[in-house]
């Protein structure tokens, strides 16, 4: 049995609200500064990381602040305090992937609700011993269709009801 769907219109995924967007983009941050931060690359990094230092650490405080999270970096950054400024940006890109998941599934959810997509199977294309035959009668094609769903796992269960 195949179901000819030929004629289905493309239906695009719709994009992320602006809330999603931004807290992806702040995470997206926080990864890129702790890939300069870590150990293998913060002697090659550190004069850049100390001549932005001002502006990395405005933009974490105040996302920290908008994200209701408290957070302490120093006012110069150096060797000697990498370590607890590595450990606190850790621990503040951790709270927001677990935000940033919750929103996601949120939003998941949401759209699942909003969004109930049903399936009208109005024709069956039907073969039997290589003669195909296109069935159009509604109480034939839940026949079928119920068929199919009960035998294409291997074996065939209790016949179930499939509403019109």
């Amino acid at each position: 049995m195949t179901v000819d769907n030929h004629m289905t219109s493309i239906k695009y995924k719709p994009r992320a609200p602006t809330h999603i967007t931004e807290a992806y983009g702040k995470i997206r941050y926080l990864n890129r500064i702790i890939t300069k931060l870590n150990v293998k690359n913060f002697d090659n990094n550190l004069p850049s990381i100390q001549s932005t230092w001002n502006t990395i650490k405005f933009k974490i405080e105040s996302t920290a602040s908008t994200n209701c999270y408290n957070i302490q970096l120093p006012t110069s950054i150096d060797a000697t305090n990498i370590m607890n400024v590595r450990q606190q940006i850790r621990a503040f890109h951790k709270v927001l992937k677990i935000r940033y998941d919750r929103l996601i599934k949120k939003q998941d959810d949401k759209n699942i609700k909003e969004n109930k997509c049903t399936i009208i199977i109005d024709r069956v294309l039907q073969s039997n011993n290589g003669t195909s035959t296109l069935i159009t009668d509604p109480n034939e094609i839940k026949k079928l269709t119920n068929q199919h769903f009960q035998q294409c796992a291997g074996g065939t269960q209790i016949p179930k009801e499939i509403p019109l």
